[in-house]
């Protein structure tokens, strides 16, 4: 009995991969910035002398509650209980190469990536970042469609997260 293989396509989607990137140096200067000179919505921390700075002024903020909640994440953030962090999509291509002497099949493996999104805290809703991602899901289904693959090609590829530690 002749046996039956069934055709891989000569290049698929073999995965997709969403990751969670910290970012070790984010922007957070628009919650403010320490300084020796008060601004109009200062927090007064000492009085300098032990080499720190004296005020804490916040940016964005319309009240001295909002300027206080934002010395607050700030200081969330320079204790590390609060990270900041990107989403990217990942795609991993394979690409039949051809076979070696003893006839096995050997793949090339690419990968192409979404554009990511950056400045996510990681107190975050969980809704919110679940639309990032698909976000980032979507835009990376669209850079595959201009390089020729399928929107079943895609689909049918198992999506994996992958979150730094």
């Amino acid at each position: 009995m002749k046996r039956l293989t069934v055709a891989k396509p000569l290049t698929r989607v073999a995965k997709i991969t969403i990751n969670h990137v910290v970012d070790e140096y984010p922007d957070i200067s628009h919650l403010g910035h320490f300084s020796d000179t008060p601004g109009r919505f200062a927090i007064e921390l000492g009085d300098g002398s032990d080499r720190t700075y004296r005020y804490f002024n916040a940016k964005n903020v319309a009240d001295m509650t909002e300027a206080r909640q934002n010395y607050e994440r700030v200081q969330q953030f320079n204790s590390g209980a609060l990270v900041y962090y990107g989403i990217i999509a990942r795609a991993e291509i394979l690409s039949l190469a051809g076979t070696d002497d003893l006839g096995r099949l050997s793949e090339v493996i690419r990968y192409v990536s979404s554009g990511g999104l950056w400045g996510i805290e990681s107190d975050s809703d969980e809704k919110y970042i679940h639309g990032i991602e698909q976000e980032r899901i979507a835009e990376l289904r669209d850079i595959l469609k201009k390089r020729g693959f399928s929107r079943n090609q895609f689909e049918n590829a198992p999506v994996v997260k992958v979150a730094e530690p």
